[in-house]
């Protein structure tokens, strides 16, 4: 499960750096469904091995709350969000 919460972050990051893009900006919408359902995933690999949380399953859920936040963040500057 870790694995594919990596791939997701690693996906929607993807995502996220064409949807820099001027006029390509609409992809941030796609990209957070991708970035929520990688963070929920590693978030509940997280909380299942408190104490033995590999560094990988930390890199998925920081790198799925970064890719969260970005698009957030990259819709509320270009008018999606608000």
């Amino acid at each position: 499960m870790t694995f594919i919460a990596l791939l997701l972050g690693l996906f929607s990051s993807l995502i996220a750096f064409v949807g820099v893009i001027p006029l390509l900006g609409w992809l941030n919408w796609l990209q957070l469904p991708f970035a929520g359902l990688g963070f929920i995933l590693s978030l509940l690999v997280y909380n299942g091995q408190k104490d033995q949380a590999s560094g990988l399953t930390k890199f998925a859920l920081i790198l799925n709350l970064c890719c969260l936040i970005f698009g957030g963040f990259r819709l509320m500057i270009g008018g999606g969000f608000l």
